[in-house]
């Protein structure tokens, strides 16, 4: 069943000729089709596609009413959104600081403007350069976004920690760079050259869609495949419909996952290893490859976490709040 409403999402989200469309007492399908689409994050995306394409009357009456909830609470809360962003680029523009932003809040200034409500965001993240990037947070904290204090130090190697404004319930993360580690994928300087309404280029937005989920959150070596991206990369690449995915292994990774999914046809730069591995993990015994790796990951990362907890007090404070709440005490 899973299987078959993956199939099914694919085709609705990215403008494919439905195969299958299951009747509305198909109580299976459709609760796996909203566990799937919360689990990629893409709820307020599925009602979209649904409603343009004329799908509502088709579906069960108690899942539309659901879908459309999940989709109005996000139209108002991406509002709230929006106005924050303004007002962030104002501030920061009088202060005559560089600076782009990032990922949704790009989004939904571009492709989304019209229709806010389709894309889920966490945080609002923008692009500082490095050595104005404290001069931003202390300006920023100024319109009451606040340090935590407990946020790790030594593991945030793309941001400085995260600021939240609590009275809005908004995140904010200032990143100085667009990867993590040591490898450079952008030149920064050449971004904040073509930097045009505090946004750079198309082709830019479209190369760190990928390399965000493909590199920095490990989806390349898991086969891990992200709708959210996927959906993101499909809408904005429609503007020019030019993008080269050979950049880098990561962008012919991505579009491996195009070609995996059927979302595009052509066979250029096509990997029969790699479109063999997603194949691999996606069987019941290949699915412990991925976990493997993991958990892999997740050992690097309890060392650093292991490191953060000796030299950072507030670090320390709130592990142990953690665990006294776990006990219940």
């Amino acid at each position: 069943m899973n299987s078959q409403v993956k199939h099914f999402l694919i085709e609705l989200l990215f403008d494919k000729k439905i195969t299958f469309f299951p009747n509305t007492d198909n109580e299976q399908f459709w609760n796996t089709l909203v566990k799937i689409s919360s689990f990629q994050v893409i709820i307020p995306a599925v009602y979209f596609k649904l409603k343009e394409r004329d799908f509502l009357k088709k579906i069960p009456s108690d899942l539309k009413d659901y879908l459309f909830e999940i989709y109005s609470f996000n139209e108002k809360r991406n509002q709230s959104m929006v106005n924050e962003i303004n007002n962030i680029e104002k501030v920061l523009a009088d202060n005559k600081i560089n600076f782009c932003f990032l990922k949704g809040s790009y989004l939904l200034r571009t492709i989304f403007k019209n229709n806010i409500g389709i894309r889920m965001m966490h945080d609002i993240d923008i692009l500082v350069k490095e050595d104005q990037i404290y001069l931003a947070k202390n300006i920023i904290e100024k319109m009451n976004y606040k340090d935590r204090g407990f946020e790790n130090k030594i593991l945030k190697d793309k941001h400085i920690p995260r600021l939240i404004n609590n009275e809005k319930n908004i995140g904010l993360e200032i990143h100085y760079k667009l990867t993590k580690g040591k490898k450079y994928f952008f030149n920064n300087d050449d971004l904040f050259k073509n930097n045009l309404m505090n946004s750079f280029s198309i082709n830019d937005n479209l190369n760190h869609i990928i390399l965000n989920t493909e590199y920095n959150d490990n989806g390349a070596i898991l086969g891990r495949i992200s709708l959210k991206s996927l959906f993101d990369f499909y809408h904005l690449n429609m503007i020019n419909n030019d993008f080269d995915f050979n950049n880098n292994n990561y962008t012919k990774i991505f579009l491996n996952k195009l070609h995996f999914l059927k979302i595009v046809n052509n066979t250029e730069s096509r990997s029969n290893f790699y479109i063999a591995y997603l194949n691999l993990i996606n069987t019941r015994i290949g699915k412990i490859i991925p976990f493997i790796i993991f958990y892999f990951l997740r050992f690097k990362l309890l060392i650093g976490q292991l490191k953060e907890f000796t030299i950072n007090k507030h670090y320390r404070i709130n592990v142990f709040k953690k665990i006294m709440i776990y006990f219940g005490k």
